[in-house]
């Protein structure tokens, strides 16, 4: 059974005086579809690749414990990356974390954060 204002869109529908207006939502709905299916980055992969760079970086000989933040710019590319680990008060675990970081993302290693984490 049709609702009464199911009636009334369908009668709206058919005599045409809609007919443009109609056009003109469904271009712009599909307009917003492919603009959001094109631009930024795919915000449910972003933390996997976090926690993936965070369990390599963890591996590196004076790491330890390790977490990473990154940062995004319009065009999905990595723009900076945090990355907070227990060896990260050493110059030589900063060096190394920066390093892996910079090569995994072709980001300057002036982009790249590396702090010991908190106990």
């Amino acid at each position: 059974m049709k609702s009464k204002s199911d009636k009334g869109f369908l009668d709206f529908l058919r005599s045409g005086g809609g007919s443009l207006k109609i056009w003109v939502i469904l271009l712009l709905g599909a307009a917003l579809i492919l603009i959001g299916s094109l631009g930024g980055t795919d915000k449910k992969s972003a933390p996997d690749t976090e926690t993936r760079v965070a369990e390599m970086c963890a591996l590196a000989e004076g790491v330890g414990r390790c977490e990473v933040m990154l940062t995004y710019g319009s065009d999905g590319e990595v723009e900076s990356a945090l990355v907070l680990c227990d060896g990260g008060d050493l110059p030589s675990v900063r060096a190394r974390v920066t390093d892996m970081v910079s090569s995994l993302f072709g980001i300057g290693t002036n982009r790249i954060m590396v702090q010991k984490i908190s106990d």
